[in-house]
This record gives C-alpha cells, structure tokens and sequence, in this order.
C-alpha cells in the first residue's frame, strides 16, 4: 500500500483479516478487511498512540476517562483503550520485546 512494507498480517480463522504496514521509524498503518456488507463507505474503526509507560498513562487518563484493562494484545502489545465523544475507539499500546511489529509474524485474531 502507498510503497508501505508490509510487516505481517491479521488472520481470522485462517483467513486474511487485515494488515500491518510500516510506515515509518516505529510508527505502523493498520488496515483491515469491512466484513459488514451494510457498512460499504470507508471507516475509522479507532485510532492507536503508541507510549513507552502505559501503566502511568492508563493511571493519568483513568483520572478523568473510563480505561479499560491493560491487556496483551493478538500481536503480544500491552494495549487499554477508551472512546472519544462519538464512541470511536482510542488505543494505546507500547510495544514489548515479543511485539509483532517487531518480529513479523503473523497474528491470529480472537476478536470481532
């Protein structure tokens, strides 16, 4: 995409799903495949900000905004995430040793 290097991809029951593309130093462009026939126009499922202490940021928002869970992710990144006022999902993720933008493997996904 774009003459992004594709870093690996998002399987779905053994199916391709999507895909992750670097698009820079550390900075990625997920894109995954509208498996909801009524959706047909283009949409931003969420936005992703990458912190290197999710722990203090998850602690900083929690303040003033409802956080879910720190999790690992399907790609091995600690992940928690909110909504902004429209409901669009906001993740923040950090990265760890095992995380498959780093290594390039692919990710079997357990969501919908």
């Amino acid at each position: 995409v774009l003459g992004f290097k594709k870093v690996f991809n998002f399987m779905k029951n053994g199916k391709l799903f999507g895909a992750y593309f670097k698009v820079g130093q550390n900075s990625f462009l997920e894109i995954f495949a509208n498996d909801n026939p009524r959706n047909i126009k283009p949409v931003i499922s969420h936005l992703c900000f990458e912190t290197d202490d999710i722990r203090a940021l998850r602690e900083q928002l929690q303040k003033d905004i409802e956080c879910t869970e720190i999790k690992t992710g399907a790609d091995k990144t600690y992940q928690f995430w909110i909504k902004d006022p429209d409901g669009v999902g906001i993740e923040f993720h950090q990265y760890t040793k095992n995380s498959a933008q780093f290594s390039g493997e692919d990710v079997e996904v357990d969501w919908d």
